[in-house]
């Protein structure tokens, strides 16, 4: 309900109980006049007894007769403007004067109600001594009220004489009261054109102030209401105006609480949810609901399992509610499908009575990841040095209880171990140029310098020179010289070494192997592109993801017939990171592949171009 409404009908009310007011003390004051005039008529007719009753009381004494009698009577009659009435001991009328009553009743009327109260006066008053009677009759068709006052002649006399006087006088005027009661009518509608003047004002204040109260309430802190027109209402505005300023800070207060615990919460690592007791979401920070699959603002309200449907974390809220759960490992299965730890607190209200639950969520996928690589490594690495080891030994026990006077097979025998020795070497220092290429500082403790990007293929080349020509494979360079790269020397020709080791080993023989060098052209702007192609057997689509994982083997036979380690790759890919590069391979099944090494272009001199086989250059 509103204010101006509210207003209007109190302004009603107060009409209504005004007018009740009005009516109520004009009935008493008309009342009381009336009782006034009729008390002042009959003392009027007392008088007049205390005069006339003595009087006629020693006429009949003297023996007056009926005829002088009621010419008295016809004199004070005229007189007093009265009827005077003597009755008879024995209630007969023995002497009658006086004309405003018609003559032709006993008792001067034909109202036979008046008569009766008339006749019961009478008795009265010869019993009592004297007896008042007062009641309304017509009057020539007008209302008037006849007094009626009777006193024995002879009290204490028993049965005596009794004097009536008698008089008419009008009723009070109907006109007066009407008047009257148009005043007062009058007096209540000004009184409710005040109201509404006054109630006008006062509501537009009222309506004024509610209307700044519903601005400073809907954010506008620094609102204030106006100083009102009527000055009852300054009192009430500045005290409002007091709680709003008072208001308006602890909001200012509750904001920057609300912002920094958002703050805090939103910077956390870890999903937190709140949830209530029956599941509802409390609050729920960004990375919970990216975890979830669901948007934080939508979910304040709703329950969990409403929300998402994760079995796992249903039940581990639910015992964390019911049997005090405080930590489970399972994995997501929307959002982001992760593993995570989840954590359960108990969420306490002001009172310290529990209110809900906080969970919280810990992504540890890239921890299993880890666990999963380290199991893995220590299995392909016990796996990888074995092999040689068991040769090894298997060849010296052969030796020691063989023919020593064998030089023949005691070479051979020799041979294996010095070939199984060198991979057991070839393994060891890979693992341990892995481990140095991991370390987290290895970009601030590489020593870069600016090399020609033809001297770093053409190094690789002369070095493999030897592994193509046994295997007849043509080893081709294709770029300019002067292309700057800004590098670790040694690091980028072994990369590029591993890469064209790779492609020699898996090429067939009399084919050809492209080395070829250019700078980016824009993806990515600032490198420079080493290729290195083949026209091997190529790689199938599902292995090109993992060709760069240690120990991984597309052909797992093949790979250790042909000697290698299983890291060459792996650590081509961690020299290019080194770099703040990257590798990549494109490769088709039947249409050999093509390795590509990204390393930072260097700032040089302009580039002349470079091309022929390896070894070789061209003008």
């Amino acid at each position: 309900m509103s204010a101006g409404s509210t207003l209007w009908r109190v302004g009603a009310l107060l009409l209504i109980a005004l007018a009740a007011l009005w009516l109520s003390t004009w009935a008493v004051s008309e009342h009381l006049t009336e009782q006034q005039d009729e008390s002042a008529q009959v003392d009027e007719l007392r008088a007049a007894a205390r005069v006339l009753v003595p009087r006629y009381r020693a006429a009949l004494e003297a023996g007056a007769g009926r005829e002088i009698l009621a010419a008295r009577m016809a004199e004070d009659a005229q007189l007093l403007r009265a009827r005077i009435t003597l009755i008879g001991p024995d209630g007969g009328v023995a002497a009658d004067a006086g004309a405003e009553f018609d003559p032709s009743s006993v008792l001067g009327t034909a109202d036979g109600a008046a008569e009766s109260r008339a006749q019961a006066s009478i008795e009265r008053a010869a019993v009592t001594g004297e007896s008042v009677a007062v009641h309304r009759v017509k009057q020539q068709g007008e209302d008037a009220k006849s007094y009626c006052l009777a006193q024995a002649l002879r009290p204490g006399v028993g049965r005596a004489e009794v004097v009536l006087l008698r008089v008419i006088r009008p009723a009070p005027d109907a006109a007066n009261s009407t008047v009257s009661v148009f005043g007062a009518i009058g007096s209540v509608l000004l009184a409710g054109a005040a109201f509404l003047i006054v109630g006008n004002r006062l509501n537009r204040s009222i309506t004024r102030i509610a209307w700044s109260v519903r601005r400073a309430s809907s954010g506008e802190l620094d609102h204030r209401i106006g100083t009102p027109p009527l000055a009852d209402l300054q009192r009430l505005t500045e005290s409002l105006n007091e709680s709003l300023g008072a208001f308006a800070e602890e909001i200012r207060r509750l904001r920057v609480q609300h912002g920094e615990q958002q703050a805090i919460l939103q910077s956390l690592e870890g999903g937190v949810i709140a949830l209530d007791t029956e599941h509802r979401v409390l609050s729920i920070n960004r990375v919970a609901g990216q975890m979830l699959g669901v948007e934080p603002e939508r979910a304040k309200g709703r329950l969990l399992e409403e929300l998402t449907r994760e079995p796992d974390l249903n039940r581990f809220v639910e015992e964390a509610l019911t049997r005090g759960a405080t930590s489970a490992e399972f994995r997501l299965r929307s959002g982001a499908q992760q593993e995570v730890r989840a954590s359960a607190g108990s969420l306490r209200g002001a009172d310290g009575e529990s209110a809900g639950l906080i969970v919280l969520l810990t992504d540890v996928t890239h921890i299993k990841r880890l666990e999963t690589v380290r199991t893995d490594f220590a299995a392909n690495v016990s796996h990888e040095l074995r092999t040689p080891i068991t040769s090894i030994k298997g060849y010296v026990d052969t030796l020691l209880e063989a023919d020593a006077y064998d030089p023949e097979k005691s070479r051979r025998f020799l041979l294996i171990i010095q070939r199984n020795a060198e991979r057991l070497h070839a393994i060891v220092n890979d693992l341990l140029t892995l481990t140095d290429l991991e370390r987290p500082d290895i970009r601030e403790s590489l020593i870069m310098t600016e090399t020609d990007a033809a001297a770093i293929a053409a190094t690789a080349c002369s070095q493999l020179a030897l592994e193509a020509d046994a295997r007849r494979i043509r080893v081709e360079m294709e770029g300019e010289h002067g292309i700057p790269v800004r590098a670790n020397r040694v690091l980028a020709e072994q990369a590029l070494e591993n890469l064209l080791s790779n492609a020699i080993k898996y090429s067939p023989q009399g084919s050809r192997v492209l080395v070829r060098w250019r700078e980016s052209g824009g993806d990515p702007p600032g490198f420079v592109s080493f290729e290195v192609i083949d026209e091997g057997p190529g790689i199938s689509r599902e292995h090109l993801g993992r060709v760069f994982e240690r120990f991984y083997r597309v052909d797992r036979s093949r790979s250790r017939h042909e000697g290698g380690t299983g890291l060459g790759l792996a650590i081509v890919k961690h020299i290019a990171r080194a770099h703040g590069g990257e590798v990549s391979v494109q490769s088709e099944v039947g249409a050999g592949s093509c390795f590509r090494l990204d390393l930072p272009r260097g700032s040089g001199n302009s580039p002349h171009r470079a091309g022929g086989e390896a070894g070789r250059e061209e003008p």
